[in-house]
């Protein structure tokens, strides 16, 4: 009847012989008509299980027609949902076979006949999942989540479907979607009682980089027997840790080897800078022992290759086992060796790839032992013919990658698992030294991003593009092609994928709703080696574009966005209400999203009182002050937009610390510049640290201030900026520092000084006027609404923040370490400092003064 109006041709259900047949790849259905919907009830009613025949497993065609069916059906029920009353769809939904020939999906529940609920939206949207249709396979779980019955109580298997659904539509946004999305869900079926996975609960641990909870999961998942669920655990861990925070990180690096993989330990030591602390005797023989092997091998239990694993093997301590390790981690068993006579004879007059299949058997360089696509690929990388390298590459990656390609519907469920392990494959090819194989795999994960569209636009448009973020795996995919780039001295490639990259974050941080997760800040923790990586690239010389120039400046501000600078930002924000009512509204706001956030996860009916309370205020805020949602979030504003709010006399000089180097992009009302500065970043924090030693209280008294060190350092950040801008350094500098050079005031650096004579010293206070601002997009915010020149600034007074301790623990304090802010301070130490309540009193009668509103002071525990 109705079903042979959109059967597959191998698909019988009451045939009706005059039925069009339709082809196994034709995904299409007719429209339902009022019979079909009638029909359907009363198949369901009398359990009138359709008739399915002309399958056999053993058939590859059959196995076709059998996906084919399943697509159509999920088809079916997606695309009438609200379109038909619920109940009619939900008849229709049970009478469609969950499987492509019987009604068992693996339910306990489901019984005999024809289902008690609608089950096949687990099947179909898992079958989804596997093939990457996600924005297909995420409707279709929604759907059979609708049209579960909401007059009453559940049944058994409705309640056991609603957790099958549950659980796969969160496990698809944990593979593939939003980490704010991810924590909505989660947070909403646990609050539903409904029961979460495992490896579920510990993407939420590494994502909010809570150490306590993923060391609880990781020692559990360490004491599982050998089991099915013991090894999806462990694929999670692989997939997941990628992201890792320093406190998930720390948690890994302090586990005994009785608990954690010698291998794993080293590399989340390394990460959080403790390489000091690892064994590399125990790592050599470690890397020595593991097995060579045709198939992909795992390092431990938590690490799959990566970039953390490819910076420990990277270093020379492990050049002793670096011949062994790299057969080891060769995908699919590869072996270098020399070129053959045959492969010689092809390099003296190379064609591509294409063009040698033409000629030969296209096979023979897939199975012949004397010609290798790997070893081609790898030479005409060498003589710098990247292009015609890459086509040979991708040859080589039919040979030796490490899962099957979906590239027929037959083979389509394989989908999910190639995308993860053509990533990984990448950072095998680099780690056993073959860039242009690294790139070839890389290459195919990036979105085709457009460089040169409007550096503030929000990419892609298509549904299958919001569906799927993918954000873990396209920012490791885009540092490890720019890696590769660079090795290959491909230059303009690698300043080409710089740019796509932070491209591809903005759009994953538009993502990201205004929420209490502020989930932004995770995507960026996650980027930031690959944004420093990406802006070291685009300093590099001879020259940078305007376009590259605003690009490394744009990185600065994403990766300074956090701290003082998101503090600032949301109370830029609160200055902007057009009524004190709205901006008491975001200072509650603010101050009860701080009380939830400082709340132990074990705090539960506090937790979700408080999240209650926020997440009214933030539906509050973006209907009545949306201004506030759009300027609280993280952003990055191009260069254009600074200089706007710039006067003549001013420069911006933002600085950011990535790797071995600093980094500066200078910005006037006239011109922009980004350098990386010539001096080492560990020199300059050297520097520093001398500087401060001169201001710092010894035995209740200052030392000799180091004036040689001071002028070095200026001649280390200032002086660089100064050649580099037309007509030198202005009178008034706004500073955003980074790095060590947060801890330390410009204005006691010195610009020159006669020797031997302390009187004669020039210091950078009787040269410039300094201000020193959280980050660059802070500025046009606190300048909104007033004028760009310097004779009225808008005024903020912080003070009297909530400390623990009493005026006699000043002692033990120099003023050198309250200087230190931002990411440079020992918080314990400064919250164990005395509070200074005349501070708050000064600010009052100072805002008075000069007239300034009172949402122009942050006191007490907004300060802190």
């Amino acid at each position: 009847m109705f079903i042979a109006r959109m059967k597959p041709e191998m698909f019988r259900m009451f045939p009706d012989p005059n039925a069009t047949m339709i082809h196994w790849n034709d995904y299409q259905h007719l429209p339902l008509t009022p019979y079909d919907r009638l029909a359907a009830g009363f198949f369901v009613e009398q359990d009138l299980q359709p008739h399915l025949s002309g399958f056999d497993d053993r058939n590859i065609f059959s196995y076709q027609h059998q996906l084919n069916i399943q697509l159509i059906f999920g088809s079916i029920i997606a695309d009438n949902y609200g379109k038909i009353p619920d109940h009619e769809l939900r008849d229709l939904c049970r009478l469609l076979p969950g499987g492509p020939a019987s009604y068992d999906i693996d339910l306990q529940e489901a019984g005999a006949g024809i289902p008690g609920a609608c089950v096949g939206p687990l099947r179909w949207g898992g079958q989804r999942s596997s093939m990457k249709l996600l924005a297909d396979a995420i409707k279709v779980i929604e759907v059979g989540l609708a049209l579960l019955p909401k007059d009453g109580p559940l049944t058994p298997l409705e309640l056991e479907l609603r957790e099958g659904l549950v659980q796969e539509r969160l496990q698809l946004e944990a593979d593939f979607g939003s980490p704010d999305k991810f924590l909505a869900l989660y947070e909403q079926y646990d609050n539903d009682g409904i029961g979460l996975l495992p490896g579920q609960r510990l993407y939420k641990a590494v994502i909010e980089d809570d150490g306590k909870a993923f060391h609880k999961l990781a020692t559990a998942v360490h004491d599982l027997p050998e089991s099915e669920e013991r090894r999806l655990l462990k694929e999670m861990l692989r997939q997941k840790l990628p992201v890792a925070g320093p406190n998930v990180a720390g948690e890994v690096c302090a586990l005994t080897y009785s608990t954690v993989d010698v291998i794993d330990r080293a590399v989340f030591c390394l990460s959080i800078g403790r390489y000091e602390t690892v064994d590399k005797n125990a790592v050599r023989a470690a890397l020595a022992s593991l097995p060579i092997s045709d198939s992909p091998v795992m390092v431990g239990d938590l690490m799959s290759p990566d970039r953390r694993l490819w910076e420990l093997l990277h270093h020379a301590d492990f050049d002793p086992v670096r011949h062994h390790f790299s057969r080891v981690f060769a995908p699919g068993g590869f072996t270098d060796r020399p070129l053959s006579a045959r492969e010689k004879r092809f390099l003296e007059k190379p064609v591509s790839a294409g063009d040698y299949e033409k000629e030969i058997d296209r096979h023979d360089h897939l199975f012949s032992s004397d010609f290798n696509a790997v070893l081609i690929a790898d030479e005409l990388a060498r003589q710098g013919r990247t292009e015609l390298a890459l086509g040979w590459a991708h040859v080589a990656e039919i040979r030796y990658r490490s899962a099957d390609s979906p590239g027929t519907l037959l083979t389509s469920y394989l989908a999910t698992d190639f995308h993860e392990e053509s990533y990984r494959d990448g950072w095998r090819w680099l780690i056993t030294g073959h860039p242009i194989h690294a790139l070839a795999s890389f290459q195919g994960m990036m979105p085709n991003l457009d460089p040169g569209s409007a550096s503030g636009a929000t990419v892609g448009s298509n549904e299958d593009q919001a569906a799927e973020l993918d954000w873990e795996r396209v920012i490791g995919s885009g540092h490890g092609a720019m890696i590769a780039s660079q090795q290959l001295g491909d230059e303009a490639r690698s300043r080409n994928l710089a740019r796509r990259l932070l491209l591809y974050i903005r759009k994953a941080l538009a993502r990201q709703s205004f929420s209490r997760n502020e989930t932004q800040e995770v995507i960026l923790r996650a980027a930031r080696p690959a944004l420093e990586y990406a802006a070291t690239v685009l300093t590099a010389p001879p020259s940078m574009t305007d376009m590259e120039t605003d690009a490394v400046f744009q990185i600065g501000q994403l990766l300074n966005a956090g701290g003082t600078s998101g503090t600032v930002m949301r109370l830029g924000a609160r200055l902007a209400a057009v009524s004190p009512e709205l901006a008491d509204l975001a200072r509650r706001r603010e101050e009860t999203r701080r009380q939830w956030a400082m709340l132990e996860p074990s705090s539960t009916e506090e937790r979700r009182v408080l999240a209650v309370a926020v997440d009214e205020l933030d539906r509050e805020l973006q209907s009545r002050f949306p201004r506030y949602v759009e300027l609280a979030g993280v952003s990055a504003l191009p260069v254009e937009a600074i200089a706007r709010s710039m006067a003549p006399d001013e420069a911006l000089l933002s600085y950011l610390r990535t790797g071995d180097s600093y980094i500066v992009t200078a910005v006037s009302a006239s011109r922009s510049v980004s350098l990386r500065l010539d001096v080492p970043a560990e020199e300059i924090d050297g520097l520093v640290k001398a500087v401060r030693r001169g201001v710092q209280i010894r035995g209740g008294r200052l030392p000799n201030f180091r004036v040689d060190e001071a002028r070095a350092l200026y001649d280390a950040v200032l002086t660089p900026v100064e050649s580099a801008l037309e007509g030198g350094l202005p009178r008034r500098l706004l500073i955003v520092p980074d790095g060590a050079l947060e801890t330390i005031p410009f204005t006691v650096l010195v610009v020159s000084a006669e020797e031997g004579s302390d009187s004669k010293v020039e210091w950078v206070a009787d040269r410039f006027i300094v201000s020193r601002l959280p980050s660059a997009t802070s500025l046009p915010l606190l300048r909104s609404g007033g004028s760009t020149t310097t004779d009225r600034q808008p005024f903020l007074g912080v003070g009297d923040p909530a400390l623990d301790g009493t005026p006699q623990d000043l002692r033990g304090f120099s003023p050198g370490d309250v200087l230190a802010l931002r990411g440079a301070a020992d918080i314990g130490r400064l919250r164990a400092l005395p509070r200074l309540p005349d501070t708050a009193e000064e600010l009052r009668q100072l805002s008075v003064m000069l007239g300034a509103p009172a949402e122009s002071l942050v006191l007490g525990s907004q300060a802190t």
